[in-house]
């Protein structure tokens, strides 16, 4: 229900161009198609299955599909000669770049949950126990709303559509190693996240798989009072590098070496202590 408007200075020559998202009945959204918002609709399909093969194992397997339509999102500035046209016909003249909220999109997610899990015990008061975990999915644009006002233009460029579809790692592997003896405990977690897509800067950019290794250790020195020290990305891990850092550097000012949608971040290795105290 509100509109913000900005001024910058682009191109060699520092040229001002006023640039703003517009709230979908303002003039300037209508100059451009814009149209009243529709609910988001969903229908999610889900069946699964839970397994105990043999005492203290248990299986589950589980598949689904998600179809969201009519999407609710921020178009991309919409900019150029027939965005110009189409404002100067609505005579708009103060505004050179474009964005508003549209029913732009709809999607499926379609994939699958499996996990393992088993605990047992080492003698009378130490206790383990492992699981893992596995989630594919696979995500894709069912339909895609064109601007009515110049049909030639995209109201979600490539890389709008990557943050949709393939920006997060389509396939994840957890594995969890858990071990108490008294007031001890130990937990050791492995996460591996699988490849993904971005396209910040051209071209579109395919960042490899990462694996992430988080290791803890608690002791109950106290009833209800535990101490825990830990640390994060164990092997110091970081996501692969822009293919083209000094374009990154342009594009983000100096900021930014890594992929910035990494799942696990860009922080390497950390550690931490914690004193939890439950009443």
């Amino acid at each position: 229900y509100y509109n913000t408007v900005s001024t910058t200075a682009t191109g060699v020559n520092h040229a001002l161009v006023n640039s703003g998202a517009f709230q979908v009945a303002d003039p300037v959204s209508r100059a451009l198609g814009a149209e009243p918002l529709k609910p988001e609709t969903s229908h999610n399909y889900s069946a699964g299955v839970v397994l105990t093969p043999i005492d203290r194992l248990v299986a589950t397997a589980d598949v689904f599909r998600i179809d969201v339509d009519n999407r609710i999102v921020l178009s991309d500035n919409q900019s150029g000669p027939a965005v110009a046209a189409a404002l100067a016909a609505a005579g708009i003249s103060n505004v050179q770049q474009v964005a508003f909220f549209t029913n732009g999109v709809s999607t499926r997610t379609s994939g699958l949950d499996l996990t393992l899990a088993y605990g047992g015990d080492i003698g009378g008061d130490t206790h383990y126990r492992v699981s893992i975990s596995f989630e594919h999915h696979w995500t894709a644009v069912t339909h895609l709303r064109t601007d009515a006002a110049a049909p030639s233009l995209k109201l979600l460029t490539e890389h709008s559509l990557l943050l949709l579809t393939a920006v997060q790692p389509n396939n994840k592997l957890v594995a969890d190693f858990s071990l108490s003896h008294g007031p001890f405990s130990a937990t050791l977690d492995v996460t591996r996240y699988g490849s993904y897509k971005d396209q910040p800067i051209a071209p579109i950019q395919t960042f490899s798989p990462n694996t992430i290794v988080d290791l803890s250790a608690s002791y109950e020195f106290l009833p209800g009072a535990t101490a825990t020290v830990g640390v994060l990305n164990l092997f110091d891990v970081y996501p692969d590098k822009w293919a083209d850092i000094q374009a990154a550097f342009a594009t983000f000012g100096n900021a930014y070496v890594y992929g910035v949608e990494s799942p696990d971040g860009t922080d390497g290795i950390s550690f931490y202590a914690r004193l939890t105290r439950r009443f």
